[in-house]
């Protein structure tokens, strides 16, 4: 497709960047810093100032526990506040809680590879802050302060942002005005984040793989740890024992894969991996065995929603990762072989 004839700067729509949040959401509400005055802040303000209303969340990100949909996950908690530089009347005043999954990919089924967009409500809940009988109220200058808690629900997925996959969250407030009147808006995007439930606790044990290749050359493999967040980094250590003196290691690798796996309320199903990050050694062609040698990699975990997401288990979305090894061996027959393992994440 081309340019519009019409508006021949404007280009086709091919579906959802991979900028898509950072066009929306500023990347200090993803990581959880509060972009709002505190409330102590918002008492001293002077006379004079406009009115606003804003959103204030007692905690970011939001941590939800169990994968069950009859059981509560968590709470969201916060405050609605508005603040008046003169009188108001207002007719109510409502909170919103929206989640909508977006998913976007080349559906290569046909001869010709056709865009696939889908956009699917995963929550949409109204509340009632200030009621009316009917008539407006009036509300005297100040602060005034409005306190909300919002049960999650378990099967409820956590914020995500791929490439091909996005889940938003966000709450919104709104006090109408009688008449015509400009009404008063907020919006706040809310993070939520899944903790490790009871089975995964096992993760957090050190793992050690002993093996042996082809009689020639003993490794042992260590991860002090199978299960970190974002911004942590991870010390793999390499143990080698040889068998033949002739063999050499001349390359070793650490690679944290992640595998998407979307299954739409439509039927179709999708699968995605990608690469989350790499460390190697390598130019070891000088790395002689003549005793048992030692090598060590450190394994840097970025932070969450710009490159990496968080494991995920629902009917509609799965989200695992994975740790490989690849170690590259050379025989006495100067022949290049190359061992993966593969350890769950």
């Amino acid at each position: 497709m081309g340019k519009s004839k019409k508006y021949p700067n404007l280009l086709p729509y091919n579906g959802f960047s991979s900028t898509y949040f950072q066009e929306r959401i500023s990347s200090s509400i993803l990581h959880g810093y509060n972009r709002r005055p505190n409330i102590p802040q918002l008492q001293e303000k002077r006379d004079g100032q406009r009115s606003f209303l804003r959103i204030a969340l007692l905690q970011k990100p939001v941590f939800i526990q169990t994968t069950d949909r009859h059981r509560p996950a968590g709470v969201l908690r916060g405050h609605v506040l508005l603040y008046l530089a003169k009188p108001a009347r207002f007719t109510d005043i409502t909170l919103s809680f929206q989640g909508k999954l977006k998913a976007c990919w080349l559906d290569t089924s046909t001869e010709y590879a056709i865009p696939h967009n889908e956009i699917h409500q995963l929550v949409n809940c109204h509340h009632t802050l200030l009621q009316t009988d009917g008539s407006p109220k009036q509300l005297p200058a100040g602060l005034h302060q409005y306190d909300f808690e919002l049960v999650l629900p378990g099967d409820l997925v956590e914020t995500i942002h791929t490439h091909h996959l996005s889940v938003v969250y966000k709450l919104k407030a709104l006090a109408r005005r009688p008449r015509f009147k400009f009404n008063m808006r907020d919006t706040e995007y809310v993070a939520i984040k899944r903790q490790p439930s009871t089975w995964t606790w096992g993760h957090l044990n050190s793992l050690s793989i002993n093996n042996v290749w082809k009689d020639q050359i003993q490794y042992d493999i260590f991860l002090p740890i199978r299960s970190c967040t974002d911004d942590e980094t991870i010390d793999v250590s390499f143990k080698f024992l040889p068998m033949d003196p002739i063999i050499r290691v001349l390359n070793i690798q650490l690679i944290l894969k992640e595998y998407v796996r979307y299954k739409s309320p439509l039927g179709k199903r999708k699968e995605w991996t990608q690469i989350i990050s790499r460390t190697c050694i390598s130019n070891l062609v000088n790395f002689r065995l003549s005793s048992e040698a030692v090598a060590g990699l450190t394994l840097k975990i970025p932070n969450a929603y710009e490159t990496l997401q968080y494991d995920t288990a629902t009917d509609n979305l799965e989200i695992t990762h994975k740790v490989k090894c690849v170690m590259q061996f050379r025989d006495r027959n100067l022949t290049v072989h190359n061992v993966y393992i593969a350890i769950p994440f």
